[in-house]
């Protein structure tokens, strides 16, 4: 097969500001980096609106990984 040389299109994606504050403040309260529990939290959307269809609102549970236990 073929490869292509994939080149990084530049998108938008709006989030409110109290969906934002969702985020930041359970990304705090776990001591979790906030890009990678965005990132999480966007695969299990994924995952979950496979399923339920795209066009409804999700209330996700995720799993927060836990850091310091890597460290050892």
């Amino acid at each position: 097969m073929k490869k292509t040389k994939s080149s990084l299109k530049p998108c938008t994606i709006v989030l409110n500001a109290e969906i934002l504050n969702q985020f930041k403040l359970v990304a705090k309260e776990h001591k979790f980096p906030l890009s990678r529990f965005l990132n999480d939290c966007m695969k299990e959307y994924l995952n979950v609106s496979r399923v339920n269809g795209f066009n409804k609102d999700v209330t996700l549970q995720v799993g927060i990984r836990n850091f310091q236990s890597q460290d050892k």
